[in-house]
């Protein structure tokens, strides 16, 4: 049985940085842990 833990143990990183722009920084979720997860980018 494949849990969400053994998901997101396959996943070598959740986020990824996009740009940085003054003090903020934009964040996206990695397109591995999309397939893995086998979520939407979107809601």
């Amino acid at each position: 049985m494949v849990t969400e833990k053994t998901l997101l143990d396959s996943a070598d990183h959740v986020y990824e940085s996009t740009a940085a722009h003054g003090g903020t920084i934009f964040w996206k979720q990695s397109s591995h842990y999309l397939n893995v997860t086998k979520s939407k980018e979107w809601l």
